[in-house]
């Protein structure tokens, strides 16, 4: 069986990348379970693995298992490589948890991630105090920021849809109107 062949690989090198390599393939064979169950158990002898990582972390957010993505991550934050970084502030944000949230951030913000990468994460920064339930101050930050970025599409759209949740549809529809234009 595979889950046993690819324990018995001796060098950590061709494991980490046969590992990789296999997970990856066993999701383009709609094998998605067993590729989850594979990353899971492979995570141990490779806790960096950021193709494993991806895997994991989709999997335990799905389930709402944050304990278990803090105890996967929380320890490795300045390790993590910057993709990985990302999806964690993504997950965070949409949790709301704003600890968390600020605590990837400064990991990200000192991974050597791309400045247009950073950027979409200061943005997704916005949402995660958003669904922490601090409105007026994700607004203002939203606000100040496309007086930066005026340009900012994504930026635009979040404060577009928070306009709206608040019952503000002529602005929503005017940040509509001025993404559409920046497009």
């Amino acid at each position: 069986p595979l889950e046993q062949t690819l324990t018995a690989i001796q060098s950590d090198h061709i494991s980490f990348e046969v590992t990789n390599n296999v997970t990856t393939s066993l999701i383009l064979l709609r094998q998605k379970d067993r590729a989850r169950t594979l990353a899971a158990h492979s995570l141990v002898r490779h806790p960096l693995a950021e193709g494993l990582l991806r895997i994991r972390l989709q999997e335990l957010d799905e389930r709402g298992d944050v304990a278990a993505i803090h105890a996967l991550t929380d320890s490795h934050l300045k390790e993590l490589p910057p993709l990985t970084l990302g999806i964690l502030a993504e997950i965070s944000a949409n949790r709301g948890d704003l600890v968390w949230h600020t605590n990837i951030m400064a990991a990200a913000e000192a991974s050597g991630l791309e400045p247009q990468k950073l950027d979409h994460l200061r943005v997704i920064s916005i949402h995660a105090h958003w669904i922490a339930g601090n409105r007026t101050e994700a607004i203002d930050a939203a606000r100040t920021y496309l007086q930066e970025y005026p340009k900012q599409v994504f930026a635009r759209a979040i404060l577009g849809q928070m306009l709206q949740r608040l019952g503000k549809k002529s602005e929503a529809l005017q940040e509509t109107k001025r993404c559409l234009a920046d497009l």
